[in-house]
């Protein structure tokens, strides 16, 4: 990148609001260090540099989604650890404690990234967090040696110990002292300290008696402080003791600060891996709570925003309570320049912000809040004039400011730049202004900016008109109440309203017909053609928004009915199967029965070729039945699953979704939106067609399938009327789409219960089912569930 690449992009940033962004991305870091790197994230024009962060956040993504949440730690033991690195013999227990927990931070961190680094999917993020090498062993000796408040454990060396002990012992020998001397000294002395000192408070009278060392007197001069001769050397002893404990706890501290010391480039790579890993996080929080995603790159400088929104003024209208309406943009690569017209306060302005805010946002690593289908290119500069721009320091006229803008994105464009303009050619003569403002269009044209532009004047519409690779947009606009609507309009040039508006707010009416003969034949013929225009697309936008509405309803019409289908198709397959055994069951038993006879006949003399030939009938109707059982039976379950297969839950081969994770037998698949997990022997091939696209929407009639009631009620029946009825009923729960259902079998010698049961574990449409608890019925019913 240039300087003056990066310059430019630094003030569009600026500008445009990318900071206020960007504080909302940092608030969402746990780090203070973390919060200043994405303050200071600003825009870049390599387009290499730019999808790698993209792509780093979107990994980081797909790891929350998958694994949950990061455990990332405020590291502002950093600072802790470059001061004791810079002076060892400065270290203090607070200090070490903190480096230790960013120890055990960086150990935590590199543990949960470690599926990170086994994925290549999540590579990126694995990059992110290169140097996160955690030394648990340094973390382990500050722990032992330094408690939770910082201070010096008496076990962080056998010295420290031992002079402890002896510090105590001191301590309590001289208090014992103190004591003594207080009771000779009189019932009215006590003990104190002074210092680290015992002392005795006494009358002044008896101190003068006894002697010893004064330390002061109380305020009325009647007590004073006294440490008698005996108690000076008990006292000395206890410092003395305590001296030595204090220098061998400083010198276990310094001795961890040297460790410090040595490990500090190690800790700092440390801290930054882990700060660049709460960067990714806040950012994936962001985009999470904004609804933002990754735009799909644009190559050949082609624009396609589709349902964009400035997330600074959404959140501002979210707090009014108000919807932010998006906004929609599309410059293919031919038609690079749009001039934007309208009325007043109709959203032209947000419209340029809104751009330019997003391809900020997007070459500074972030998701964009937009819709499915949003193309932005990577630009080497953008450059705006939103606003008056007036510099009161150089005192600069705006129209000057203006003018000053306009040349600089004309010394720079090119097809990689992106010109945002409001109110070109304003603040000066309009024809003037219409002249310069065509004329800097052209130019930026012909040197191939994308360029977005404001105007008022008519000039620059009709010039919009007629100009090759230049489009004319409006802000759509209720003449009926004269509400700005601020939906972006392409194809056609708007009207400014600005009679229109001054008559609605009351200005004389003899004003405004005055005005109105001013503007000329012209004037009115152009802005009859425009509100001819604004009418018939306003009547094409409800036309549109009528077949959305339709086609939407037919959509879901259609998928209904293949659902049920679906589910028809999976019932009668149920129903051969259970048919083709019953039929098999019946045969086998009538072969049996036929061999007893054929025996029999033998044993009476019957003909052999009359035998031969019934046994090749019954064998004939055997295979049939058999071949029927096959073709009925559902298609195995797949031998092998893999991340990424295109897989269906159902052995119907639909719905179809995608493998993201397979581990210790079960399988995590994406359908729909939705991620369920599933063991991999439950999984079948997608049915042929499964993964095209719905056909165009039709008119479709759905019968509706209705179940009387959830419970079915068998007692007193046979095995065999018992088994048809269930089924039947099976079949009508299915098709009517229940998701559970309760079968009444009654106790008695539980053979009934157990037939049910054993035709339950055997139709794959049946998700569970389980004996009824005491209020839905006890050991004489069964709740059923279906998938």
């Amino acid at each position: 990148m240039t300087t003056s690449s990066s310059d430019a992009l630094g003030r569009a940033a600026r500008a445009l609001g990318l900071d206020a962004v960007l504080e909302s991305v940092a608030q969402r870091a746990t780090g203070e260090h973390a919060r200043r790197r994405l303050r200071a994230r600003r825009p870049q024009a390599d387009p290499a540099a730019v999808a790698a962060a993209q792509d780093a956040v979107a990994a980081t993504q797909a790891f929350l989604d998958r694994h949950g949440d990061l455990p990332v730690d405020d590291t502002a033991w950093r600072d802790d650890a470059e001061r004791i690195a810079a002076r060892p013999d400065a270290a203090d227990g607070v200090g070490l404690r903190r480096i230790a927990a960013g120890e055990r931070t960086a150990q935590a961190l590199a543990r949960a990234l470690g599926a990170a680094r086994e994925d290549p999917g999540f590579a990126p993020l694995a990059a992110q967090a290169a140097g996160l090498d955690a030394d648990p062993e340094l973390a382990r000796a500050i722990e032992r040696a330094i408690d939770d408040d910082g201070e010096v454990r008496d076990e962080a060396s056998p010295e420290l110990a031992r002079a402890r002990r002896r510090a105590r012992r001191e301590h309590e020998r001289a208090r014992a002292q103190a004591d003594s001397a207080a009771r000779r000294l009189g019932g009215d002395a006590h003990v104190t300290v002074v210092g680290e000192r015992f002392v005795v408070v006494a009358p002044r009278r008896r101190v003068r008696e006894s002697g010893g060392l004064v330390h002061g007197a109380s305020q009325t001069g009647e007590s004073v402080y006294v440490e008698p001769a005996a108690l000076v050397a008990a006292n000395n002893a206890a410092e003395s003791a305590r001296a030595a404990a204090h220098v061998e706890a400083r010198r276990v501290v310094r001795g961890l600060g040297e460790r410090v010391r040595d490990a500090a480039d190690r800790l700092a790579r440390c801290a930054d891996a882990i700060e660049r890993v709460d960067v990714l996080r806040a950012i994936a929080r962001f985009a999470q709570a904004r609804g933002a995603r990754r735009p799909d790159a644009a190559p050949d400088g082609s624009l396609r925003l589709v349902a964009g929104r400035h997330p600074v003024l959404e959140t501002i209208l979210e707090r009014a309570g108000r919807a932010l309406v998006p906004l929609d943009v599309s410059l293919e690569a031919g038609r690079r320049v749009l001039v934007i017209s309208g009325p007043n306060a109709g959203g032209k302005t947000v419209a340029l912000s809104t751009v330019g805010i997003l391809a900020c946002m997007h070459q500074a690593g972030l998701p964009v809040p937009c819709g499915e289908g949003t193309r932005l290119p990577v630009w080497r500069a953008i450059h705006v004039d939103v606003g008056d721009g007036q510099s009161l320091q150089a005192s600069l006229s705006t129209f000057t400011s203006h003018v000053e803008r306009l040349d600089a994105m004309l010394r720079d464009a090119g097809g990689d730049v992106l010109c945002l303009i409001d109110e070109i050619g304003d603040g000066t003569d309009p024809d003037e202004g219409a002249a310069l403002a065509v004329a800097v269009l052209e130019a930026l044209r012909a040197r191939g900016a994308t360029v977005l532009a404001t105007t008022h004047m008519g000039r620059v519409k009709t010039w919009a008109l007629e100009a090759p690779g230049v489009e004319n947009a409006s802000m759509a606009f209720d003449p009926s109440d004269g509400r700005p609507l601020y939906r972006l309009h392409q194809g056609i040039a708007g009207r400014s309203h600005g009679l229109e508006t001054a008559r609605r707010m009351g200005l004389d009416a003899d004003v405004v017909a005055r005005a109105a003969a001013r503007l000329g034949d012209d004037a009115f013929r152009l802005d009859a053609v425009l509100a001819a225009l604004e009418a018939r697309t306003r009547e094409l936008e409800r036309e549109r928004e009528r077949l959305v509405r339709r086609t939407r309803q037919l959509e879901d019409a259609i998928a209904k009915w293949r659902a049920r289908a679906e589910s028809y198709r999976m019932t009668r397959d149920a129903a051969r199967r259970r048919a083709a055994r019953e039929a098999r069951e019946v045969l086998e038993s009538a072969r049996a029965e036929v061999e007893r006879v054929v025996g029999e006949v033998r044993r009476r003399g019957a003909a052999r070729e009359a035998v031969r030939k019934a046994r090749e009938r019954l064998a004939e109707r055997l295979a049939e039945v058999r071949r029927l059982e096959r073709q009925a039976e559902p298609p195995p379950a797949l031998e092998t699953v893999v991340v990424g297969q295109r897989v269906s839950t159902s052995p119907a081969g639909r719905p179809v979704g995608t493998v993201v994770d397979v581990r210790r037998g079960r399988a995590v698949v994406a359908i729909n939106g939705r991620r369920i997990t599933i063991p991999t022997g439950s999984l079948y091939a997608p049915a042929p067609g499964a993964d095209a696209p719905p056909p165009d929407a039709i008119d479709v009639d759905v019968p509706a399938v209705t179940l009387d009631s959830h419970e079915l009620d068998l007692r007193g029946l046979d095995r065999a009327e018992a088994l048809e009825r269930l089924g039947a009923f099976v079949d009508r729960a299915v098709l009517a789409g229940v998701e559970e259902v309760r079968v009444i079998h009654g106790v008695g010698t539980g053979v009934l219960a157990s037939t049910v049961r054993e035709f339950l574990r055997g139709d794959r449409r049946v998700g569970s089912f389980r004996p009824a608890e005491r209020f839905e019925g006890g050991a004489g019913a069964t709740i059923v569930r279906f998938d």
